[in-house]
């Protein structure tokens, strides 16, 4: 599947990932479309401001 990929300020890439495997009480949707949120921007041109960057966790890059 394709996901944007945030890895540092004014860097967001758009890339291949392996589908997630969904567990017994998950649902697997396909996405025909979707966009980003204002949130998203900001972390594209300020960031991070939300990402934990000082964390081990998530692993990045960080899907956004």
């Amino acid at each position: 599947m394709k996901a944007a990929l945030w890895y540092a300020r004014n860097d967001v890439r758009v890339e291949n990932i392996p589908d997630p495997k969904p567990g017994s009480d998950d649902v697997a949707l396909k996405v025909d479309w979707c966009g980003i949120c204002g949130a998203d921007l900001g972390e594209y041109l300020y960031g991070p401001l939300i990402i934990p960057v000082d964390k081990p966790h998530p692993p990045y890059p960080f899907i956004i």
